[in-house]
């Protein structure tokens, strides 16, 4: 995910960001409970507001980047990819 915002700063901001977070800043998360519980209520808040609802489905999407050296080969529905996933 990093890289992928890092080849698109625009998506970057539209997200709220003022600067790519390091790696390891979001593999951290995982160890807060809490801090994770916050972010994800905080993006919902931001869905909601943007496409008004009162229900939010988590999915998840590939992000293909055969170029990054960090991607690895995952699977979905229409079969393999070298990327990241993106849950949302």
């Amino acid at each position: 995910m990093i890289e992928h915002l890092k080849k698109n700063p625009e998506i970057t901001r539209r997200l709220g960001f003022r600067r790519i977070l390091y790696r390891t800043t979001i593999g951290r998360w995982k160890k807060k409970p809490k801090l994770l519980k916050d972010v994800f209520n905080k993006l919902a808040d931001i869905l909601m507001w943007l496409i008004p609802t009162k229900f939010l489905i988590v999915d998840s999407t590939p992000l293909e980047d055969e170029k990054d050296l960090d991607a690895r080969v995952g699977f979905y529905s229409k079969g393999p990819f070298k990327g990241f996933k993106a849950h949302l």
